[in-house]
C-alpha cells in the first residue's frame, strides 16, 4: 500500500509538472563568459559549473546568496564581469531601472545576458507586468550605457501554447479523474504530437534573449 501511495504520488507530480524541460540556453551563455558573475533573480532551479558566482533575489532561500530588492544592489561600482537577467525584467514595474543598476556594478566591457517573454501567459512572480519584443528590449537596454551585441531566441511559439494551455487547465479544472484524464491526454497525447518543439527563430519564438556589452567609453563617475 505504501508503495502505490508513493507510486501515485510520483505520478501526479509528474504529470501536474511544467509541459517541458525549459530551455537553459540563456545560462549557457552566461555561464561561457569568463569572470566574476551576478545572477539577479535567481530562480534556485539551476546551478553554475563556475563557482565565482553571486545569486541574488528579492527572496531568501537555500540557493541564494544575497538577498535585495532592484533599487540598490549591495555592490561596489564596477565589480562584476558578468550579469544575468533570466526572465525578471517582466516582473518589475520599472525595468529600466533594474537595468541601470546592473549596469552600474558592471565592469566596462562586461557583458549582460538578458531573457524575457514575448507570448508567455501570466505568471505573477510575485507580480506580472511586461511583454517585449525584441525592438521593445533594444529601446530600453540603449538607454542605459549598454551596446547591443546580438540577440537570441530561447522558445519558439509551440512552446508558449503549451504552456498556456497546460496553465488554463490547472486553473479552470477541479481536481479528479475528469481532470487527470484531461491532462494526460494533453501532456503525453496533444502536446507531443500537435506542438513538438521546433528551433526557434526570428520569425518563431515565444521567448528571447539579449546580449550587451557595457560601453568602455562610460564612466559612473559621470553624473
Amino acid at each position: 500500500m505504501k508503495f502505490l501511495s508513493h507510486f501515485w504520488y510520483k505520478f501526479l507530480n509528474q504529470l501536474g509538472s511544467f509541459p517541458s524541460a525549459r530551455n537553459m540556453l540563456t545560462v549557457e551563455i552566461f555561464e561561457d563568459l569568463k569572470g566574476k558573475g551576478l545572477d539577479i533573480g535567481h530562480l534556485g532551479d539551476y546551478s553554475f559549473k563556475n563557482k565565482d558566482v553571486i545569486r541574488l533575489n528579492i527572496h531568501p532561500g537555500e540557493n541564494i546568496d544575497v538577498v535585495s530588492d532592484g533599487n540598490h544592489y549591495p555592490f561596489k561600482d564596477e565589480t562584476f564581469d558578468k550579469i544575468m537577467l533570466r526572465c525578471l525584467l517582466e516582473h518589475v514595474d520599472e525595468p529600466h531601472k533594474i537595468l541601470k543598476e546592473a549596469a552600474r556594478v558592471l565592469k566596462p566591457k562586461g557583458k549582460i545576458v538578458i531573457e524575457v517573454p514575448f507570448i508567455n501567459p501570466i505568471h505573477a512572480a510575485p507580480d506580472d507586468f511586461f511583454r517585449f519584443t525584441p525592438n521593445g528590449l533594444k529601446k530600453i537596454i540603449q538607454g542605459q550605457e549598454l551596446i547591443i551585441e546580438r540577440i537570441f531566441y530561447v522558445e519558439d511559439y509551440n512552446w508558449a501554447i503549451k504552456w498556456i494551455l497546460w496553465q488554463n487547465l490547472k486553473e479552470n479544472d477541479e481536481f479528479g479523474f475528469k481532470y487527470l484524464v484531461k491532462m494526460a491526454f494533453l501532456k503525453y497525447i496533444i502536446n507531443p504530437i500537435l506542438f513538438r518543439r521546433e528551433i526557434p527563430s526570428e520569425t518563431n519564438f515565444s521567448s528571447f534573449g539579449i546580449i550587451a556589452i557595457k560601453d568602455s567609453t562610460y564612466s559612473s563617475s559621470i553624473c
